[in-house]
């Protein structure tokens, strides 16, 4: 597994091959950065050897949050952060297409709960 790394401003969650390790080590990395002031929330799942840092941006760091991680052995190797990716544009909502298929779906549903009506009604 290689160390893999998914930050967005707040949040940092580390994937890392480290985190399998003992229960000691995974209990003195919580109790490391929970003592980070800036870090609002920490969730540590060793069955996926990921951590996940909620963090304010405006306290502390990237840099810091990641040097701490590397303090702690819990990266195999210095990771780099590339910036997020800038989201593509999402297609704009054809209103007269989705209200024709909602539409349709309601049709559709009425016809069947009356056909199978009629057929429950003729078998009684």
């Amino acid at each position: 597994m290689t160390d893999y790394c998914h930050h967005v401003p707040g949040r940092l969650r580390i994937r890392a091959k480290a985190l399998r390790a003992d229960s000691s080590a995974r209990a003195h990395l919580l109790r490391t950065l929970h003592a980070t002031d800036g870090i609002t929330r920490v969730r540590l799942n060793a069955k996926a050897c990921s951590v996940t840092l909620q963090y304010d941006p405006q306290k502390v760091k990237l840099q810091s949050l990641m040097g701490v991680l590397e303090a702690s052995d819990c990266l195999s190797h210095a990771v780099t952060l590339s910036p997020q990716p800038a989201r593509a544009p999402s297609k704009p909502w054809n209103l007269p297409k989705e209200a024709a298929k909602i539409a349709f779906n309601v049709l559709v549903s009425r016809g069947v709960s009356a056909s199978l009506t009629t057929l429950l009604k003729v078998r009684a």
